[in-house]
């Protein structure tokens, strides 16, 4: 009498299907906390992303004569200025000295022709604390803001009000800049 060799369940399809799926999480979930290679992908997609979103080009037609291919859910009056590796390799550490943010809004300033213009600033930035490098950087930047006439400031919109005594903590520097703003 031949002996049959029987497979052990664990092997049978629905049970062993279980086993491979927990390994398959298991493993993504330890590749995403061991590795910066999820993060990466991410950043990679957004860029991709954004990247397709505003494409435009243009081509020379002949001499004089450009085609200009603009992305028509892109508005050319909106300009965004990110802070990219390249400025971190220019500039240094974020965040920037608030000089930086004053050169900026000096430099839109003094444009030749106001009409050319932009007809608002945000910056969209807490400065929540005092400049840690010097005190004269926060001087510097809210004289920019007042000659440029035309900055907004990131703010605080909540429906709640801060925690009794925290008022200070949450909004004393903003309000600080609002005040010599006025």
């Amino acid at each position: 009498m031949a002996a049959t060799k029987k497979r052990s369940r664990f092997f049978e399809t629905r049970y062993f299907g279980f086993v491979i799926a927990a390994g398959v999480i298991c493993l993504l979930l330890s590749g995403k906390h061991l590795t910066r290679i999820p993060d990466w992908l991410e950043l990679r997609t957004l860029d991709i992303h954004f990247n397709l979103k505003t494409e435009s080009g243009s081509r020379q037609i002949r001499e004089g004569v450009i085609r200009t291919n603009q992305n028509p859910g892109v508005s050319p009056d909106i300009v965004i200025l990110g802070i990219d590796f390249n400025s971190l390799n220019t500039f240094g550490r974020w965040p920037f000295p608030r000089y930086r943010h004053a050169n900026l809004l000096d430099a839109l300033s003094h444009i030749q022709n106001q009409e050319d213009r932009e007809n608002a600033v945000l910056l969209d930035i807490f400065f929540v604390e005092p400049d840690t490098r010097e005190a004269v950087n926060d001087a510097l930047l809210s004289t920019s803001m007042r000659n440029n006439g035309r900055v907004f400031l990131e703010t605080v919109l909540d429906l709640l009000p801060p925690p009794a005594g925290a008022e200070d903590e949450f909004f004393g520097r903003q309000e600080l800049m609002y005040e010599t703003m006025g």
